[in-house]
This record gives C-alpha cells, structure tokens and sequence, in this order.
C-alpha cells in the first residue's frame, strides 16, 4: 500500500478555482475529498495519509466578513486529522498604478521544507503537488533523488508544462472535480 502525501498551495488553488468559475472560492471547498478523490485509493493501492495546506490568513480590517468565512475554513481544516494547516504572511504592496495587492510570503519555502522532510524521512511514498507553479521544479527533482515518486495535480490549462513533465504522473483538475467538492 503505498502511503500518499498531498501538499495544497492555498493561493495557486484558489485562482485554479477562479479559472473554472468565478464565483467559485476555496472558503466552500471540500479540501478532504477532493484530497480523497484525486489520490484515488478507491481505485490504486493508496493510503492518503496527510494533507498539507498552505495559506495566508487574509486582513481583518481590510474585509471583515471574508475574514470571518476563512477562519471557518482554517478552523474547519484544523479540525481533521489527516490536515496540517501551515498559515503564512500576507503582504500588502502598492503597484505603480497606486493598487493596493496582497501577496502570499513563504508558502513556497514552507512546501518545499516539509515534502524534502517528509521524503528524507520517508513518511510517504507518493507526494502529490497541487499547484501550477513551475518554481517547484527543483524541488521534485530533489525528492525524486530520494527515490520517491511526485505527481502533479494542476488546474487543465494553466501551470507549467516542465513541471508536469518532470512529475512521474499528473492529475487534470476540471470542472467535473471540483463541482462533486463545492460545499
């Protein structure tokens, strides 16, 4: 049975989510069995073991009543077992046309830290990458050096090509997907 970690970068996902549907958020989403659903140990011989989501919490004074619907999140993530809930910062920047914009800090470091422990100390045999981040690429490489296998789960036209390419499988996330998950 092989031993299945996923590693969900919070902020990639929810524009996954948005490129399927704009009225579509991560704070009504079902992390758990869409977790279940794409490791597929109804149908392989897998064993889900933990799940890993990286998010920032957003500002409170920006948007109270978002702020309010993403502690539920949190809280309901925190609640499951198989769920390790890794909050990061969220920095606020002026663009050059006088935007306000936020932006996730460290949720990638925090990714690449915890799936080259995990493989060093061979807590998984699958790691599965829910992001379409190319900056990943190194760190596959790496894990697969640990003689353990990665796959990628990407939102169907979006991400980088290389990164799937050097995964050992990836997994279309579509429409049909995340509709069976909306809460």
């Amino acid at each position: 049975m092989n031993r299945v970690f996923l590693y969900i970068d919070g902020r990639n996902f929810f524009y996954g989510l948005r490129s399927i549907h704009p009225s579509y958020t991560d704070l009504h989403f079902d992390f758990v069995k869409f977790s279940r659903l794409i490791t597929g140990n109804t149908w392989k011989d897998r064993a889900l073991q933990r799940i890993y989501y990286y998010n920032a919490p957003l500002k409170k004074q920006v948007n109270p009543g978002l702020f309010k619907e993403q502690q539920r999140l949190f809280s309901r993530l925190h609640s499951d077992p198989l769920v390790m809930l890794r909050l990061c910062k969220l920095v606020g920047r002026t663009d050059d046309e006088g935007v306000q914009r936020f932006d996730t800090k460290g949720d990638d470091i925090w990714i690449a830290c915890d799936m080259l422990q995990d493989a060093n100390d061979d807590e998984f045999d699958v790691a599965i990458l829910v992001s379409c981040d190319g900056d990943f690429l190194k760190l596959v490489e790496y894990v697969q050096r640990l003689k353990k296998c990665v796959e990628n789960a990407y939102f169907i036209g979006q991400g980088s090509i290389a990164l799937r390419k050097q995964c050992n499988d990836i997994i279309g996330i579509g429409p049909e997907l995340i509709e069976e998950c909306i809460l």
